[in-house]
């Protein structure tokens, strides 16, 4: 995998989506500038937990709510976690922006009306 980024960009994180190794190569332009690696192994994995969906039923005019509760013990956070209905994938919000500390739990919420029909769901990170 390569990631480039364009001139004045900043990579604050990367979160690699496969095992193996990875090379960081940073090249100077022009100007000074500095490097900071860190790097965070995880050693425990993260979990979805404590679903839920309200209310279960409805109409097209109906807004139903899905949550989960992201957990992880490395204190890691999730670049992403999904809601996925019948296939389609769909970006959950973190409902208290301020929280950092994984290790308790996050709180992910999606709001979202749905035409009457019967609807199969997952959540992904």
């Amino acid at each position: 995998m390569r990631k480039t980024l364009s001139p004045g960009r900043t990579l604050s994180s990367f979160h690699p989506s496969e095992t193996g190794r990875y090379f960081l190569v940073v090249k100077a332009i022009s100007g000074e500038g500095y490097a900071n690696l860190t790097f965070l192994p995880n050693l425990v994995a993260p979990t979805l937990n404590e679903s839920a969906l309200w209310p279960t039923t409805g109409d097209q005019s109906t807004q139903f709510n899905y949550s989960i509760l992201y957990t992880d013990m490395d204190n890691s956070m999730p670049i992403t976690i999904n809601l996925s209905i019948n296939g389609t994938h769909y970006p959950m919000q973190k409902v208290d922006v301020n929280d950092f500390n994984y290790t308790d739990g996050c709180l992910y919420n999606l709001s979202i009306y749905l035409k009457p029909s019967i609807y199969n769901y997952s959540y992904n990170y």
